[in-house]
């Protein structure tokens, strides 16, 4: 009777997301943002017939702070219905344990964070009309930018770091695991803050936490800062040149911190399915309240 239910717990929240209006909405929105700030590069294909490297171009743009607060303000909206009650959740409670219902969210917050990712690599690869030929290598127009030139009024912000330390293919591999990881933290962290406390709350929190990195950067904050905000743990351009600033956390530091952090939530959600008590007020009657 109970088995595979955490999947289809996973199965039932993914198929509800795909029916809502703010998936759509997310991706309009980063469509908008991707075109105004890295659009140009269409304008390098046209005009010269070599476009730009989508892998070492979605690299370089997880570097991008502004962008970046674009793309986990997205993130967050895709799961801000934590803890993910609905008309289901009854139908959920008789046919699953608490554990297996939890377990089922998280899984679905993986899943999210991993179809997220893929989808703005998507979307960068359209918008910029970039080129997936020659993984292994950088092309001409993101490494002249990489030198801090334009070519004919178009700039992208390449840093150096990224093209003199790593190949394109190498760049995104890595860029994409620490932007997925990133967000499947944040994902726990607002889920886990909704069961103990408030919706409300736990996006306010989550959402703070993840502009950190924005506000680091333009509001010229102290860079130590660096080692506490979790978006700056993406950012290639930082965790490539660590070696040579102290101010700037390492690769290892930034995966220690997200399985402590992920561990931490997936930790305290599972606490919460243990008392009965509490998920029965928590999940049960704001499922109802829904319906």
């Amino acid at each position: 009777m109970r088995k595979n239910t955490t999947a289809g717990v996973m199965a039932i929240l993914a198929a509800k997301l795909l029916r809502e209006p703010k998936l759509y909405l997310v991706i309009a929105m980063l469509v908008t943002i991707l075109d105004e700030y890295t659009g140009g590069a269409r304008h390098i294909l046209l005009q010269y017939h070599f476009g730009v490297n989508v892998w070492g171009s979605f690299a370089c743009l997880t570097s991008y702070s502004y962008l970046m607060l674009w793309v986990v303000a997205g993130f967050l909206i895709l799961i801000s219905d934590v803890p993910f009650s609905s008309e289901n959740t009854l139908f959920e409670y008789v046919r699953t344990t608490r554990i297996q219902s939890i377990l089922g969210r998280i899984w679905y917050i993986l899943l999210v964070s991993v179809f997220y990712t893929l989808m703005v690599f998507l979307l960068v690869s359209i918008v910029q009309f970039a080129s997936p030929l020659h993984p292994d290598r950088w092309d001409k127009a993101l490494y002249t930018m990489s030198r801090g030139q334009t070519i004919d009024g178009v700039f992208l912000r390449i840093p150096s770091g990224i093209v003199t330390s790593c190949s394109p293919i190498g760049a995104w591999a890595a860029a994409s695991a620490l932007l997925t990881s990133v967000l499947f933290m944040l994902g726990l962290m607002m889920f886990a803050l909704s069961l103990y406390l408030n919706q409300r709350f736990a996006i306010c929190i989550t959402g703070l936490w993840a502009a950190l990195d924005f506000a680091i950067v333009y509001m010229m904050l102290d860079p130590s800062l660096y080692w506490g905000s979790p978006m700056s743990w993406v950012r290639l351009e930082l965790l490539v040149t660590a070696g040579y600033y102290t101010q700037q956390p390492s690769v290892q530091y930034c995966l220690l911190m997200l399985l402590a952090f992920s561990g931490l939530w997936i930790a305290a959600s599972c606490l919460f399915a243990k008392n009965r008590k509490w998920f029965e007020c928590k999940m049960i009657k704001v499922g109802e309240q829904e319906s």
